[in-house]
């Protein structure tokens, strides 16, 4: 699938903390977007440290 060939809406971003580690600053950026017939479809999901800049940076870039 090629992201340059669709038309998107919007696409929602969030950082979701997962307890699976004892300092809890693990953080999966998760990236979803959605189409003009209300469908969503996952982008992308990377883990990061916490939701800093220099993580969104990497995913968004």
């Amino acid at each position: 699938m090629r992201l340059s060939k669709q038309q998107y809406i919007y696409i929602l971003t969030d950082g979701i903390y997962c307890k699976i580690r004892m300092d809890n600053k693990l953080c999966l950026l998760v990236v979803i977007d959605v189409d003009d017939a209300s469908r969503k479809e996952i982008i992308d999901v990377v883990d990061g440290y916490r939701e800093s800049e220099i993580s969104w940076l990497k995913v968004l870039s």
